[in-house]
């Protein structure tokens, strides 16, 4: 019979952060290839210091300082969206751009047109849609006034 063998397996190596940013480092730079960033960069890079040193002269300028810290606002931003919502969001927003510059190309709409059009699920989401959108600009743009209470007749 077999002869019973007692085996303790080490614990893997925990890595260390050096190897951690290593490898972050590599996967970064594969997707930095796969998406052709890399490539663009080598350009503009190997286009010479020419074009190195007059985009380094545009950052220098309050233009330039501008650009960089509405892009960090811009990102920071975007890191709040739910990719799905704002995928929803643009779809939306690219085939209402369309839609429009149809609209736009030809003879406008009469008053009762307009109205009759308020009978569309579709219009309506998307006023409510809008509606919200404004109500929160309002909101996060400034101090919002003192509400005053409601008479029993709901009028303030």
């Amino acid at each position: 019979m077999a002869k019973l063998l007692h085996y303790d397996p080490q614990p893997p190596p925990v890595p260390t952060p050096e190897a951690v940013a290593h490898a972050e480092f590599d996967a970064l730079l594969v997707e930095l290839h796969r998406s052709g960033t890399l490539r663009l960069l080598r350009g503009l890079l190997g286009a010479g210091p020419e074009v190195t040193k007059v985009a380094l002269d545009q950052l220098e300028r309050p233009a330039g300082e501008r650009l960089v810290r509405n892009v960090t606002v811009l990102g920071a931003a975007a890191s709040r969206f739910e990719p799905e919502h704002l995928d929803h969001l643009l779809t939306g927003l690219a085939r209402g751009v369309t839609a429009a510059s149809r609209r736009l190309a030809g003879k406008p709409p009469g008053p009762l047109r307009l109205l009759r059009s308020l009978a569309d699920g579709d219009v309506r989401r998307g006023i409510g849609a809008a509606l919200a959108l404004v109500a929160e600009i309002g909101a996060a743009t400034g101090p919002r006034p003192e509400r005053q209470p409601r008479s029993s007749s709901g009028k303030r």
